[in-house]
């Protein structure tokens, strides 16, 4: 069927499902007749390739053979000749400027680096050197015709290729090789700016430290920590650039230039990949001290610095990602960082954010995100710090918890769990921290149940009823659990809330008691249409199921839907978390099944060389 050409549309369409069957069956069959029949439909596409005229025609036959060959990573590497042979066709492509001959080209040849990487760093038989050596010393001609983005990837599977490779020495030597052409223009254009600094804000030198930072950043995802030696040749620049870029799109805003102008774009793009880079380096850095010791300093320096100093429009929402992943990576010894991001970040960002709702959407997510890693890593420096601190937090979390985009709430509501759970912790350890936790729940726990109580009966946050149910939860389980010795409500805190402490006082009320007491209270402000005997069922049928969350949830839910403002509204939110682990279960299923059968999954990027 292969063998009937690609005359018209018809036949090229022919040819393309046969190609797609044939890469659809791989690890189907034994590995003796899958050899036969891929070497006879290699050999049968290649004829075609030869035998066809037109640039249309070939660029089918070799975009079938790409795929082919990508879909048998197991068969390329028990043959090494043979996938020298596809990876020399692959460079033949990458020369093939007709459209989409390329991407497929640098594409499968990533495809094909990820699951035979090891093959390229090891001397083969009959080969004088690892090949990886040969694709390096031809890189220049390989990549020539190729655009910035194809090169990337090429950089990528670069990387992929020489991440595998076991002596760390001849590592650091191939990744200097990898990375020599860009590291020369980035040193001449550090040489242009040591005379005129504004040399670097031009659109060409933009432009091509656009390009070389986004090749690092390629380089860094593959090699991960392998890339520290070529990262401190440019670290220091690096953050000279981001500093030096704020500067100028300062004064652009200032001077009134549109934010659309090209130059503008770029300098904008061109920090916000430095800042990329930096944190594509920590995810994979496997060393903490070498972060603390020689990362952290300049970083916090300069781009922390910069960013509580700038215009609001000039900040970058990504430096706050690049801290929140710091603070993870330096878990659990991250509380002097903390400390430090917390002084130079959160004022500025909460000026930027408490206006309305919807400005600056980037801050705004990244600024709750970060919350939330500082809570899941470094809760215990929350509690320790001092209590209007503390409170400014908290009022940021439950400010947070009232947006109604869905992201911002989620972000905000697990924050809220998570210090909720350190809460907990805290007061089992020893007795600096339990009185820590004291004073927490003294301060905000009742201040936190009302506000969750808003949101629950907030039509408008419906959405969020998972979390919000979850943080009641938690709420109510450490009042019912008596991890808190003291009074729940402090007088001055009482008065804010509308809370009667004296009278509690008087009855000598347990906190759970009390909690009880106020839920019914703050309800029947809300809902004067609901019958005392309607509160108390409901408030004693929440404190008995806070040991089962989903029984927990059906007795919020069942009550929720009694109220006037949800009778008449559609109610579907309320049931998301059922739906969506309904739709969950049945992708498993169908995955599962799939799984089951040989060739009906394409082979994904995720199959790794079995040499490693």
């Amino acid at each position: 069927r292969m063998s009937r050409g690609l005359g018209d549309v018809y036949k090229r369409q022919v040819s393309t499902q046969s190609t797609g069957a044939i890469g659809s069956i791989s690890g189907a069959c034994s590995d003796e007749a899958e050899k036969r029949f891929l070497v006879t439909v290699i050999k049968d596409l290649l004829g075609l390739c030869e035998m066809k005229r037109g640039k249309d025609h070939k660029a089918v036959v070799a975009s079938n053979i790409m795929y082919v060959v990508g879909q048998y990573p197991a068969f390329l590497r028990q043959h090494w000749k043979f996938l020298r042979t596809v990876i020399n066709k692959l460079f033949e492509f990458m020369h093939e400027t007709h459209p989409g001959v390329q991407d497929m080209a640098v594409d499968t040849f990533l495809k094909i680096a990820r699951n035979c990487r090891r093959k390229f760093v090891v001397q083969q038989p009959g080969e004088q050197m690892p090949f990886i050596s040969v694709i390096l010393t031809r890189l220049p001609i390989i990549i020539n015709e190729l655009t910035n983005e194809q090169v990337q990837v090429v950089y990528e599977a670069m990387g992929t290729l020489i991440a595998s490779h076991t002596n760390n020495q001849l590592r650091d030597e191939l990744i200097d090789e990898l990375m020599k052409r860009p590291n020369e223009t980035w040193r001449e254009l550090m040489a242009a700016a040591a005379n005129d600094v504004q040399a670097l804000c031009t659109q060409d030198s933009l432009m091509m430290l656009l390009s070389i930072l986004k090749l690092n950043h390629r380089a860094t995802l593959a090699l991960g920590h392998g890339i520290t030696t070529q990262l401190s040749h440019i670290y220091l620049d690096m953050l000279n650039l981001f500093a030096l870029h704020s500067s100028f799109l300062a004064s652009s805003i200032t001077a009134g230039v549109p934010r659309g102008m090209l130059v503008v774009q770029r300098a904008r793009a061109c920090r916000a990949m430095c800042i990329k880079l930096l944190t594509a380096y920590v995810e994979r850095c496997t060393d903490p001290g070498l972060l603390r010791s020689s990362f952290l300093p300049p970083l916090f320096s300069t781009v922390l610095t910069d960013f509580s100093s700038a215009l609001p429009d000039v900040r970058e929402s990504l430096v706050l990602d690049l801290t929140s992943v710091i603070i993870g990576k330096l878990s659990p010894d991250a509380d002097a960082v903390v400390q430090v991001v917390l002084n130079q970040l959160f004022e500025p960002c909460l000026s930027m954010l408490t206006d309305d709702y919807t400005n600056y959407p980037g801050i705004r997510l990244a600024f709750f995100k970060l919350l939330s890693a500082v809570n899941e890593h470094a809760p215990l420096t929350i509690l320790a710090m001092p209590s209007e601190s503390v409170k400014l937090v908290v009022d940021a979390l439950v400010y947070g918890a009232r947006h109604t985009e869905r992201s911002v709430p989620e972000t905000a509501l697990n924050a809220i769990l998570q210090l909720v759970g350190s809460v907990v912790k805290c007061s089992r350890e020893q007795r600096e921290m339990a009185r820590a936790a004291s004073a927490f729940c003294e301060r905000f726990l009742v201040a936190l149940v009302q506000e969750i109580l808003v949101l629950l009966t907030d039509t408008m946050h419906k959405s969020g009823f998972k979390l919000q149910a979850a943080v009641l939860k938690s709420l109510l389980a450490v009042v019912e659990s008596q991890v808190v010795d003291g009074p729940l409500l402090a007088p001055d805190i009482a008065a804010a809330v509308g809370v009667d402490v004296a009278r509690a006082q008087q009855q000598e009320e347990s906190n759970p008691l009390f909690l009880r007491r106020f839920l019914s209270q703050s309800l029947s402000v809300s809902f004067p249409h609901l019958t005392p005997h309607q509160l108390t069922t409901t408030v004693s049928l929440l404190f008995e199921r806070i040991g089962d969350i989903g029984l927990f949830k059906v007795a919020l839910r069942d009550f929720l839907v009694t109220l006037k403002e949800f009778v008449s509204a559609e109610n579907e939110e309320l049931y998301l978390e059922e739906k969506e682990a309904e739709a969950e279960a049945r992708r498993a299923h169908e995955e599962a099944r799939a799984r089951s059968i040989p060739g009906l999954l394409p082979i994904g990027d995720d199959i790794v060389d079995t040499d490693d």
